[in-house]
């Protein structure tokens, strides 16, 4: 555990706040490590992971806060220590734009942070290359066919060749070419993946971003998340020398036992 992460236990989450995803570009092997920042991690591609802060948002802010820094420096000082060849990193509210930030700033190597919902982050978003999002949208596909029975079934229907044809007749290498065209209509002419990826890639002007739960689900969508799991589930043991039955003398045990677990993630 790093010496920058406090427990836990010490702050509770909002259970009001907006959704956030952080994707980061690294190459590390095993995604899992990334568990001590947040529960929640998907393995996107081979150097590709997403993390969701959502729950755990609150806790960064007290973190930052409590060393003097903002909280997106605090979260990606703490990941560094972890895998220190992480460089790039992107935000959004959702995990589909978190993803196609990373990928338009992969090609500007001095462009290490990006926010999905800062200026340049929707001039990035607005500017995204024809061949980048059908990209994405192939991995997108792919992540589709190994979940629900209903995304599987998504994933079959769906053929990328109409749109590349359409893309290439038209003459036009970036997406903001097509943003007048709305979810409804890219469906009709796509199908439903197509549509649903772009609704994703437009949330903000055609939709507005949903507050999320914390007893909700990670999101409420169709995204199709695939949490990674530790290798092991953390767990003490504690013989007790006498019962405890009052609470002032179960207080201290029970959040020493915490700190000991977060510990040892």
């Amino acid at each position: 555990m790093m010496n920058s992460i406090l427990p836990l236990t010490s702050r509770p989450s909002d259970a009001s706040a907006d959704s956030l995803f952080l994707a980061i570009h690294t190459d590390a092997s095993d995604a899992g490590q990334f568990l001590t920042l947040t529960p929640h991690i998907m393995r996107w591609s081979d150097h590709l992971i997403l993390l969701n802060l959502t729950t755990v948002r609150r806790y960064w802010e007290h973190c930052a806060s409590s060393q003097g820094q903002e909280v997106f420096e605090s979260i990606m000082s703490a990941i560094q220590e972890l895998s220190p060849k992480t460089r790039q990193f992107a935000v959004d509210h959702h995990p589909w734009r978190a993803l196609l930030l990373l990928t338009c700033i992969a090609e500007r190597p001095t462009l290490t942070f990006i926010d999905g919902q800062s200026p340049i982050g929707r001039n990035v978003i607005h500017q995204i290359s024809c061949e980048q999002w059908i990209n994405c949208l192939r991995q997108l596909r792919d992540h589709f066919q190994s979940n629900t029975p209903h995304q599987k079934n998504l994933a079959r229907q769906t053929s990328l060749i109409p749109l590349s044809r359409t893309i290439q007749r038209m003459g036009i290498s970036q997406m903001k070419d097509f943003q007048d065209v709305d979810p409804p209509a890219m469906e009709r002419r796509f199908g439903k993946l197509v549509a649903t990826a772009w609704q994703w890639t437009l949330r903000g002007k055609h939709l507005a971003s949903p507050a999320r739960s914390l007893f909700s689900d990670i999101f409420t969508d169709d995204f199709p998340w695939t949490g990674v799991l530790p290798k092991e589930i953390p767990a003490i043991t504690r013989h007790l020398d006498h019962p405890i039955q009052l609470w002032e003398h179960i207080e201290p045990c029970l959040r020493d036992d915490l700190d000991r677990i977060c510990n040892l993630t």
